[in-house]
């Protein structure tokens, strides 16, 4: 019986294995107890730990899904940046500005306030409307100007647009 599969280490998660492997590869690298009994133990070892990492690289998918979640992140982050600068531009004591910031998110509640909570293929579409709205739309576009807010927008789109393009490549990467 291997130490693989004995009971204990079959509890364990592919994760948890790989790292107790690793661990115990580093440990016997500076072995140099040729000839002696834990040679042909540590050979077998490190085998069969070269064969685990290659069926955890395997396992992994795509080389893009670790980049689309830094991605996602960023985009959630700078939906609710734009979200709470409007929000705060409601209290403000102006009144232009305050309707142009209710007009703003009256867009924002029309494709989901808590957009970035949702999966990717809500989100994507959601922002797509709302970033097309607030682009296209004259009063959305009167009421950035009105409220300064470009800076926000435009790092919103930019986000928005990393975000698709890195989606874009690992589809086309699961097509090949």
């Amino acid at each position: 019986m291997t130490l693989f599969h004995s009971v204990s280490f079959h509890r364990l998660r592919n994760a948890e294995i790989f790292n107790l492997s690793h661990g115990i590869k580093n440990i016997t690298a500076n072995y140099s107890g040729e000839g002696q009994p834990l040679t042909p133990v540590i050979t077998r070892h490190n085998e069969a730990h070269n064969k685990l990492d290659e069926a955890m690289k395997k396992a992994q998918g795509s080389t893009y899904t670790a980049l689309i979640g830094e991605a996602d992140d960023k985009l959630d982050d700078a939906f609710l940046g734009f979200r709470y600068f409007l929000k705060a531009c409601t209290y403000r004591p102006e009144e232009n500005i305050k309707l142009a910031a209710n007009r703003l998110m009256l867009l924002y509640k029309t494709y989901g306030y808590t957009l970035q909570n949702e999966g990717y293929s809500e989100q994507k579409a959601g922002m797509e409307n709302l970033i097309g709205d607030m682009e296209t739309k004259p009063q959305a576009v009167d009421d950035r100007t009105t409220l300064e807010a470009d800076v926000w927008f435009n790092h919103l789109k930019s986000a928005h647009q990393n975000f698709k393009q890195l989606m874009q490549a690992r589809r086309e990467e699961t097509l090949e």
